[in-house]
């Protein structure tokens, strides 16, 4: 099965690193960044700038965040709160700020559609609420959206890839 890695989520500073896609031109002047957050914005303005177009393990939506939920939950884990404090961190720097983000959430395959389309939005909007409450993001920047379990990005076929498709993405809103 593919790595964390290979399917492109970033949830360490060196993770962020290596899986975005970036050209690292967008940021060369920004020193007060950690390497965390620059990576997630130069991940988001090549998505937004038609950079990041193609699918595949690194592209193709923005950014993959690995935002740790338990089997049918909404609540995001507390070991998933340092990458969204890189996000907001992120999405308050220069290059970002003001701009409109997406917040996208799945869900694996247990439990109906119809079921796992409301938990996906519930996962999305979690996520929102921590930007909004401990980020300082303003509400209306973020946009939510779930997906259910439509988009997995491996098959459903064990617990170790039910984790992978319980998952938020991030992309800026064009």
């Amino acid at each position: 099965p593919p790595t964390d890695e290979e399917l492109g989520f970033a949830d360490t500073a060196q993770g962020m690193t290596r899986g975005l896609l970036s050209d690292g031109s967008l940021m060369a002047g920004i020193s007060d960044e950690s390497a965390a957050s620059r990576d997630m914005m130069n991940a988001l303005l090549n998505d937004a700038n038609g950079a990041n177009g193609k699918k595949g393990k690194k592209g193709g939506g923005g950014v993959r965040l690995k935002v740790e939920f338990d089997v049918d939950s909404a609540r995001v884990r507390e070991s998933s709160y340092p990458l969204l404090n890189e996000l907001a961190k992120a999405l308050k720097s220069d290059a970002l700020k003001g701009r409109k983000v997406v917040l996208a959430g799945h869900a694996d395959s247990d439990h109906t559609r119809e079921y796992n389309q409301k938990l996906s939005e519930r996962r999305a909007a979690s996520v929102k609420a921590y930007l909004v409450e401990r980020g300082g993001i303003a509400p209306e920047l973020i946009r939510t959206e779930g997906f259910g379990e439509m988009r997995p990005l491996v098959p459903n076929t064990s617990l170790a890839n039910k984790q992978r498709n319980r998952r938020v993405e991030a992309r800026l809103d064009k």
